[in-house]
């Protein structure tokens, strides 16, 4: 029961909560019928694009799958996906190529001013992705943008889908 509520609401102490509380209320004696609680759960949890990228420089493609899904069932706009990516990308790509010029990589990411918390997952992901894939990759984000103004015709999620694969590292996507 435990796992399906942190499950069913991560991201959101809120509705962690909230279940906590129904439980206390549906079954006050503890004993709680575990396939009528989880028939009765809700999809709670609270995601934003940021998670999605970090879930992806992680190399987290399950949990990439999982935001990705719960961000389309939110009707998250894809031009706010492919914004964030791009954004990103572009910045990993700057640091590729000063990488590649023998900078270290500490003082890279403080130029960039890259959060510390954050500093092991973009190393990695520099090590993890040549400057060539990062340049494919924001290739691959401008058809998406061109498809979704209607200059392309591409299936704008899939394509995003597989931005994100490769991001994270995976050549199959992971469900």
């Amino acid at each position: 029961v435990a796992e399906a509520i942190a499950y069913c609401t991560e991201g959101n102490l809120l509705a962690s909560m909230q279940e906590i509380q129904k439980l206390q209320i549906a079954y006050p004696d503890g004993h709680i019928n575990t396939d009528e609680f989880l028939n009765q759960i809700d999809q709670q949890s609270h995601y934003s694009v940021f998670g999605l990228i970090d879930a992806a420089l992680k190399g987290d493609s399950t949990k990439v799958n999982k935001i990705f899904n719960s961000l389309v069932d939110e009707t998250t706009p894809p031009v706010i996906i492919i914004s964030s990516l791009y954004r990103e990308i572009k910045s990993l790509a700057t640091m590729s190529v000063e990488l590649k010029h023998n900078e270290p990589i500490e003082a890279i990411l403080t130029k960039h001013r890259v959060w510390q918390k954050r500093k092991p997952l973009i190393s990695n992901a520099l090590k993890k992705h040549p400057y060539q894939r990062l340049q494919k990759l924001l290739l691959s984000l401008g058809r998406i943008d061109r498809s979704l103004k209607g200059m392309d015709n591409l299936n704008v999620y899939d394509e995003l889908r597989s931005v994100l694969i490769t991001l994270s590292g995976k050549t199959q996507w992971t469900q």
